[in-house]
This record gives C-alpha cells, sequence and structure tokens, in this order.
C-alpha cells in the first residue's frame, strides 16, 4: 500500500513537471523559438539524462554496451520518431497555445500509445476490447470538442496560423506516441540493466538516454537548421541571462517528469502501465490548461472556453476508462 500511495504521489508530480514544461517559452519574447528550442532540447534530451545516470546509474555505458544491438537501434528509431512529434508540439504551442496543444496531443498520444501496444500483441478479450473502445470514442469525441474551442477562440481572436497550428498538432499526436514504441522495443535494454544490478525503478534510466538520444537528433537539428538559416542565433546575446534561466528549466521539467514517472510506474508494477498512466496523461491535460487559462490565453473567450473545459472532462473520462480497461 506504501509503495502504491507513492506512485501515485511521484504521477502527480510527474503530471506536474510534464503539463507546465511548455509555459516557459511564452516568457522568451526576445528569441525566436529556435534559440529557445535549442538549448531546450539540449537541456532536456543531453544534459539532464547524463546528470541522472551519474548519480544513479554510472554503468550506464555499460549497460548499453552489453544491450543487444537491436534494441539500442529501435530505440534511437523510435526516438528519431519520437523527435518529429515533439519539434512539432513545440511549434503548435506557438501557434495554438498550451491548451489546445496538450488536449490535442496528449490525448492522441493516449490513444494512439496504448492502441499500437495492444496490436502488437494477441488480440485481448471483450472484457478489455469493449471498455477499451468505449475510452477510445470518448477520447476522439474529447479531442473534437477541443478543435471546435479552438475554432471558436480564433474566430474571436483572429489567430493567424491556426489551422496549420492544428495540423501540427495532429501529426505531432501520431509520431509523439512512438515514444511509448520506443521503450517496448527497447526494453532488452531495462533487462540488461537489471541484470547488472540495477534497480527496478532506475533500470529504465539507460533506455530513456537510448531513445531521448533520436529525439535529440531531431529536435536539436531542426532547431539549429534555423538558427544558421535565418541568423538567430545572434539573438542569443540579448537578455542571455533570464531566457536562458526559462530554456534551461523547462528542460529539466521535461525529463524530471519522464524520469519521476519511470519510477513511479516501477513502484506500480502492472498498475503503472495502465492506470498509472490513464492518470498521468489526464493530469496533464488538466495542468496545462490550468496554466494557459491562468496566462490568459482564454481572455475574452469565454464560450469557446466552456466548450474546452467540455473536451477536458471528456478526454479525463476516456483516458481514465482506457487505463482501467488494461488493468487486469
Amino acid at each position: 500500500m506504501d509503495e502504491f500511495l507513492e506512485g501515485m504521489m511521484l504521477i502527480l508530480v510527474a503530471a506536474f513537471f510534464q503539463g507546465t514544461f511548455a509555459l516557459f517559452l511564452k516568457f522568451t519574447s526576445h528569441w525566436k523559438w529556435e534559440n529557445f528550442w535549442a538549448v531546450f532540447s539540449l537541456t532536456a534530451l543531453v544534459i539532464s539524462p547524463i546528470v541522472c545516470s551519474y548519480l544513479l546509474v554510472p554503468n550506464v555505458a555499460t549497460i548499453l554496451s552489453l544491450s543487444p544491438a537491436n534494441a539500442i537501434f529501435n530505440s534511437l528509431f523510435f526516438g528519431i520518431l519520437w523527435g518529429i512529434g515533439s519539434v512539432l508540439f513545440g511549434l503548435s504551442v506557438m501557434r495554438i497555445g498550451i491548451a489546445l496543444t496538450y488536449s490535442l496531443i496528449i490525448g492522441l498520444v493516449a490513444a494512439i500509445g496504448s492502441l499500437l501496444p495492444m496490436l502488437l500483441t494477441p488480440l485481448p478479450t471483450l472484457n478489455v476490447l469493449l471498455p477499451f473502445t468505449l475510452g477510445m470514442l470518448l477520447m476522439f469525441l474529447g479531442l473534437t470538442f477541443s478543435a471546435y474551442a479552438g475554432m471558436k477562440r480564433e474566430t474571436q481572436q483572429r489567430s493567424k496560423q491556426f489551422k496549420l497550428g492544428l495540423i501540427l498538432a495532429a501529426i505531432s499526436g501520431l509520431t509523439s506516441s512512438m515514444l511509448n514504441i520506443g521503450f517496448v522495443y527497447g526494453n532488452p535494454i531495462l533487462e540488461t540493466a537489471k541484470t547488472l544490478g540495477v534497480s527496478a525503478e532506475f533500470a529504465t534510466i539507460p533506455l530513456w538516454i537510448a531513445v531521448l538520444l533520436g529525439g535529440f537528433l531531431v529536435n536539436f537539428g531542426y532547431a539549429a537548421y534555423l538558427l544558421i538559416k535565418a541568423k538567430t542565433y545572434k539573438l542569443f546575446p540579448e537578455n542571455t541571462s533570464t531566457h536562458l534561466i526559462l530554456s534551461v528549466t523547462s528542460g529539466v521539467f521535461f525529463f524530471a517528469g519522464l524520469a519521476i514517472y519511470g519510477i513511479a510506474s516501477s513502484l506500480l508494477n502492472t498498475l503503472g502501465t495502465s492506470i498509472g498512466w490513464a492518470l498521468l496523461m489526464s493530469l496533464m491535460i488538466l495542468i496545462s490548461n490550468l496554466s494557459s487559462i491562468l496566462t490568459g490565453e482564454w481572455k475574452n473567450s469565454k464560450k469557446a472556453l466552456r466548450y474546452q473545459l467540455m473536451s477536458i472532462s471528456i478526454l479525463t473520462l476516456g483516458i481514465s476508462i482506457m487505463g482501467l480497461s488494461l488493468y487486469n
């Protein structure tokens, strides 16, 4: 019971970090998106994992060298696919705001990330399939309401590039779900860590490093391309201390959320991949939408906000039903 409560509390903490890391992007107006994203990617996907592994799993290099080559390759490959989704996530925030970006992308990630692993295993029984399907239908209904709320807000605020933002968010939701698939195919790395004496709650860290490295290649690579193409690297000296702190903090928040969820999942065992995952997704949507309301994204759009709140309720219900259906 103690481990269960500890795991649930850690999921709440993980959801806070994952639900708020993108908020810092709104306060770096003197930089372009690529300036922020380059620092964020380096911090979140390279520096933070290396520091974490040094403190908790100092023999991570040995673990990766002894892991099956195909597991390393698969982790990098799906990490690259996830990296594409991560880039599009950042671009979506700039176009449609935090609330819609989280609701649409996290909703799709929750649905697809749960569905794909199920398709890779034998067909589940009806007592699993029926509630899972119901949860999926509610998920897509919630996504529809969220998109409609965004269109209502866009009509009132005349936001440009809104349609492009919706398309980017949809593609991001599809590719971001590859993170979960990367963990499925990279599981031999986790098992290698355990055989070398790493505890269950920290055995996910070497796997994180392999997957996130693939994501880093895309995220940092695209940001560097824009920095050079538009010569926006010249903006780094402007407000360096403030913007650098915000970008680094965003990266730390992002990785902290992933790492803490990995620990929580190990404490919850079977519940971690079902109810724990559903709780994390639901809380991320709630926290991100709350932060968007507090920062004025829905100012002067009360009718649109009502549709968005309805969307949150439906998404949360759908995710919860899906999570419960996978626990048996």
